[in-house]
């Protein structure tokens, strides 16, 4: 069980923050008899239509339907999650926080911000100190980055050594397990390794990565040569703090601008939108590590209505705004597309030419239509398509403007397109009821700028003269296809009632990362503590975390399914266990599978070994009564 603020905490902190002066000291209110009104924070508007109930202690936006609480105002305005804003209230409030029993997830978060504070700070140090970073110094000077710029953005070197934030962190008490956790250090795959961990960043120019409240949360390294081995950036993986596909970079600057202006300016990489706020620019962002999300374009959505897309002039930078521009359509932003000058991007733009060129192509964005269709028709002229290549150009462009789902933008959309292409907008709309949208997914895997898969140099480093290979690669992506027999499991859990027999049974001998695909964890999860709790399904996931697309339609599937298991005939109990074998064989073939990659002539001794124990678990699994020694062993290993 998770860590809880008590509930009379959580009143008193509610109570403690009056909502019209909390809500006042954000944005302008006026008084309406014995309420507020405002315009709202929201969404654009001119005639208030914000309403604050001192009352009931709450807020409601007439116009957008936003509402809520002292937490869900705090939620909102700050894009911060519920502990977040208990955590910020409760200062504004001097309230203490004491958390029940359950977890340690709150002092452990707090740690791994420390550390990533703190090292923020020693990089910064090494750039400025360390001789051995000559040659960073040399390079940020030459980017424009040094001085101030360096000092506000904290930006430093990591040296080029194996081990020093492992010693960093030693001689400031840091467990190599934290450092791990915060991704920092990498444990080594050889069992021969003296280290078994070595630092993640090594000769690299450091950006930290901030969350909306200004804390670093992750960090991404630049090479200081194009022509230096390895990914040309390489970022902080996956952590309890870093969620890649959710952080937009500079947003901790930007959110306030973003908010007055209600228009974003989306970048390509750092140093853009580095020199973009340098320049004035202040509502610059970029996606951290990642093709642009439909996860950044919810976080987006709750400061700006419009968003401008400022990528580069090459065919990879085109193709990048395109897809960009059908994913923020169908959050129902305005977009517009900047043409950049051929060889420039913004970095280059201002260095060359200042601020005000940035400006005027900034002032000259065209539509994301106009842009697709002027782009993809130079290069059907570039192959001499003639007449089929018009009907393609049609065709791509429908697919973008299918993703709207306001009829509204949507039909403006069709008449600028009809206007471009030289066509009927009736014609168009004929065309439109048959196409089917391309179904919008958040990338299994990080990629590199315009969405190019990263190069993996630095992920698992090799030593000059070890002789050793690069690891397999992993199975598909984890959501590519839901396997039967997890939906199977997930159709099971919705209809079970509070079978204590049957739960006790699922929580002892399948933890749900068994499963491959991440929807299926997250609906299994939520179908056990429903069961547990009574509460619906929905609503268990809603509080979890966002209901991606696919996880909506897997949801609606599983809970719409017909009763599998039902009259005395049936037993519970039976039908789990089958499931819980099948699952677990699935997951030892995957790992048996990966180690099979490896010719016999390459394996390493504890990878043989690995393998072989696979089988023989494998062979265990044939039925329960053998299954349970050998599951209850593996979970062991795990601890």
């Amino acid at each position: 069980m998770p860590k809880i603020v008590p509930k009379q905490t959580l009143e008193e902190i509610r109570f403690r923050n009056e909502i019209s002066e909390l809500i006042g000291s954000y944005i302008t209110i006026k008084r309406a008899g014995t309420n507020f009104k405002a315009l709202c924070p929201f969404h654009k508007e001119k005639t208030p239509s914000f309403s604050i109930n001192t009352q009931r202690q709450s807020f409601k936006c007439f116009g957008c339907g936003e509402g809520g609480d002292a937490f869900g105002f705090i939620m909102r305005h700050e894009g911060v999650e519920f502990m977040d804003a208990v955590r910020m209230l409760a200062e504004r409030a001097g309230i203490p926080i004491e958390l029940e029993e359950g977890t340690s997830d709150g002092p452990n978060k707090r740690t791994l911000l420390k550390i990533h504070e703190e090292l923020s700070r020693f990089y910064q140090r090494c750039l400025n100190d360390i001789p051995a970073a000559q040659h960073a110094r040399e390079y940020v000077r030459s980017r424009d980055l040094g001085g101030a710029v360096a000092e506000e953005f904290l930006i430093g070197y990591a040296p080029d050594s194996w081990d020093a934030v492992l010693r960093w962190g030693a001689k400031h008490k840091y467990s190599v397990e934290d450092l791990e956790a915060c991704g920092l250090v990498v444990a080594s795959d050889r069992p021969d390794a003296r280290n078994k961990h070595y630092d993640r960043f090594r000769d690299r120019l450091m950006f930290p990565i901030h969350d909306g409240q200004g804390r670093v949360i992750g960090f991404s390294g630049r090479t200081l040569t194009d022509e230096a081995r390895g990914a040309k950036y390489v970022n902080s993986p996956e952590t309890p703090l870093f969620r890649k596909s959710r952080v937009l970079y500079g947003l901790n600057r930007a959110r306030r601008p973003i908010v007055e202006a209600r228009e974003a300016i989306l970048c390509e990489g750092q140093i853009d939108v580095i020199k973009c706020h340098m320049a004035g620019f202040d509502t610059a962002v970029a996606a951290q590590g990642t093709a642009f999300t439909e996860d950044h374009a919810r976080a987006l959505r709750h400061y700006a209505d419009s968003v401008k897309l400022l990528f580069d002039a090459d065919s990879a930078g085109q193709d990048a705004a395109m897809k960009t521009a059908g994913l923020l359509i169908a959050f129902e932003f305005e977009v517009s597309v900047v043409r950049m000058p051929p060889g420039h991007d913004p970095d280059s733009l201002i260095g060359e030419k200042g601020a005000a060129a940035l400006r005027a192509v900034l002032d000259c964005a065209g539509s994301s239509v106009a842009f697709q269709i002027e782009v993809l028709s130079e290069r059907e002229r570039e192959r001499n398509a003639g007449g089929g290549g018009r009907l393609r150009v049609a065709s791509a462009v429908l697919q973008t403007i299918a993703r709207a789902s306001k009829e509204v933008q949507k039909e403006q959309l069709l008449q600028e397109a009809a206007e471009r292409l030289n066509v009927s907008v009736a014609a168009l709309r004929a065309d439109m009821k048959s196409v089917k949208p391309v179904p919008l997914r958040a990338p299994q895997a990080e990629q590199a700028p315009h969405g190019r898969p990263a190069a993996q140099g630095d992920a698992r480093p090799v030593r000059p003269g070890s002789g050793q290979r690069a690891a397999p690669q992993p199975p598909p992506g984890p959501n590519a296809a839901a396997p039967r027999t997890e939906v199977a499991l997930c159709e099971f859990l919705a209809q079970l009632d509070n079978d204590a027999a049957v739960l006790a049974e699922v929580k002892r001998y399948l933890p749900f990362d068994v499963l491959n695909s991440v929807d299926c964890r997250r609906l299994a999860t939520a179908c056990v503590r429903s069961a547990e709790s009574g509460e619906p399904v929905m609503g268990v996931l809603a509080e979890i975390g966002e209901i991606s697309e696919s996880l909506q339609r897997l949801s609606t599937s599983v809970l719409d399914a017909p009763m599998k298991v039902k009259g005395e005939a049936f037993s519970r109990t039976d039908v789990i266990r089958d499931i819980i074998l099948d699952l677990w064989r699935r997951k030892l073939k995957r790992d048996r599978a990966a180690l099979h990659v490896i010719p016999d002539a390459e394996i390493s001794k504890t990878d043989a070994t690995r393998r072989e124990q696979l089988t023989q678990d494998l062979i265990a699994l044939r039925n329960w009564d053998e299954a349970i020694e050998a599951i209850e062993l593996i979970l062991e290993e795990q601890i």
